[in-house]
């Protein structure tokens, strides 16, 4: 038992109680994977209009 009184449960738990824990978790993919293409697009040296044209898609 951990006696440190400023400890509780794990933040999932607290996001759960919260009643947030799958829109925090949904923004969170979506951060990531946003992140992720443009890290792409940067070792790529694609700009963000040239990968709107890719998509086939508007901003």
């Amino acid at each position: 038992m951990n006696d440190n009184p400023h400890i509780g449960e794990s933040f999932e738990s607290f996001l759960r109680d919260e009643g947030i824990c799958e829109e925090v978790t949904a923004e969170a993919v979506r951060r990531t994977l946003v992140m992720q293409v443009e890290q792409e697009m940067a070792a790529n040296n694609i700009s963000k209009s040239e990968m709107v044209r890719r998509m086939k898609t508007n901003t």
